[in-house]
């Protein structure tokens, strides 16, 4: 399912904590609007830089209500970044202090995090070891059309 991720955002508005509570499966993909060096920038300076330009702070929301969900057995996230953005050109920096959100899941039992490239690439990068210990497993998907 392809959605706004806007939703996980406002998940806890939409629905009764005890409706959340009793999801166990969640599966959608996550079209990130923004590089993820921007949505870090703008959440570390946001107190001094206010513009409303966007909502990155979406990023560290929806990861902290999946987190919250005491039922949640597997989760399938597919992140896919602006067609301007490759994963393999994002440091290893950038992606340590872009994914301390997703450390913090850690009930489901199954959960899978697909990155995304695009498909004239034939093979996904092979710096895989720049995700570190995350609470998931990594897969590499090939993304046929940008999303």
């Amino acid at each position: 399912m392809t959605w706004d991720e806007a939703v996980l955002d406002y998940l806890p508005i939409l629905l009764l904590p005890q409706r959340i509570n009793v999801i166990r499966s969640l599966n959608f993909q996550w079209n990130l609007k923004l590089h993820p060096k921007v949505i870090l920038w703008w959440f570390e300076h946001k107190e001094t830089d206010p513009r409303p330009v966007c909502r990155p702070s979406i990023w560290w929301a929806g990861w902290k209500n999946i987190s919250a969900m005491e039922s949640l057995q597997t989760l399938n996230v597919e992140l896919n970044l602006p067609s301007t953005v490759l994963w393999e050109g994002i440091d290893k920096e950038t992606v340590t202090r872009f994914v301390l959100p997703i450390i913090e899941v850690v009930r489901p039992k199954e959960f899978i995090l697909s990155l995304s490239f695009p498909a004239q690439y034939r093979s996904p990068p092979e710096d895989i070891d720049k995700w570190g210990d995350l609470p998931c497993t990594i897969r590499w998907v090939q993304r046929e059309s940008e999303p």
